[in-house]
């Protein structure tokens, strides 16, 4: 496959793992409170409380918010209630709880502490609450019948696919939530009427522009990857676990790409409407 993309991947690096002193006996367990704290202050020694402060703008739309939070409050509902499908916290009601606990500043101050606090008992009690309202999805292991999305979501890590997730965003019954691009839903991408001014040949070039623009990121993505050398039996995992779920920084950045409608290098004729679709073919 050969890409002609202009942008270039970030390749993800391998956490390091962190090595305790030998002791002599087994250390106590961790409470969920403590894993959650500590969460929080790894966060405040990263930037997001900087992206979080970005966000405040009234105009931003909530799912740029909430994508921006979203692998944190993952990790915390994987600590607090063991699963990560807990619906993402509406930015309206709980980005200023982010900002709290990610604030570097609030953690020196005694009534920083007790808003920390606060937000913390806020987000653990949310996170109950959609607990109990949200049953445990099956899984392929769990259940003879697993839903259509659990069993392509195990095939992934054989097969090699490219996601996509057309579900409205208001929509939080199914599994996954729906992918986004540019701060909205990708859903809507596909829903362009065809009228005088978007005609259906435009259509399909704006359709064929999103395709090839996927396949440039992928192809970027497997070059650097080759470059691992890893056995290619890898390959379909890796990519799996690169992209992440709808909202994941990754893919939210293949979408965003995909649905620009700048032209992509080599390709310029596909965004010229007298050129005809079937010549685009050749």
């Amino acid at each position: 496959m050969s890409g002609h993309s202009s942008k270039h991947l970030r390749s993800s690096e391998p956490q390091g793992s962190v090595k305790r002193p030998n002791q002599e006996q087994d250390p106590q367990p961790v409470s969920q409170l403590e894993k959650a704290q500590e969460l929080f202050r790894e966060a405040r020694e990263s930037k997001l409380y900087n992206e979080l402060l970005d966000l405040l703008d009234p105009e931003t739309p909530p799912q740029k918010s909430e994508a921006c939070y979203l692998p944190i409050i993952k990790e915390l509902t994987q600590i607090i209630v063991g699963r990560s499908d807990i619906p993402v916290p509406p930015s309206g009601s709980y980005l200023w709880t982010f900002l709290n606990l990610c604030n570097p500043n609030l953690d020196h101050k005694e009534s920083g502490k007790k808003m920390m606090e606060f937000s913390m008992e806020a987000l653990i009690k949310y996170i109950k609450v959609e607990d109990k309202k949200k049953p445990t999805l099956p899984t392929p292991e769990s259940n003879s019948k697993p839903g259509k999305s659990q069993l392509v979501d195990k095939l992934a890590d054989l097969v090699f696919m490219i996601p996509m997730v057309l579900r409205p965003t208001g929509d939080r019954s199914g599994f996954p939530q729906g992918d986004m691009a540019d701060g909205q839903p990708l859903l809507r991408f596909f829903c362009t009427k065809t009228t005088k001014e978007t005609l259906e040949l435009h259509v399909q070039h704006r359709y064929l522009l999103f395709l090839l623009k996927i396949i440039a990121f992928v192809d970027n993505w497997i070059n650097l990857w080759k470059r691992s050398g890893l056995g290619i039996e890898r390959v379909a995992a890796d990519w799996k676990e690169y992209l992440g779920p709808p909202f994941s920084p990754e893919r939210l950045k293949m979408y965003t790409t995909a649905i620009d409608l700048s032209p992509l290098q080599g390709f310029e004729d596909i965004s010229d409407e007298h050129v005809k679709f079937d010549h685009l073919r050749n």
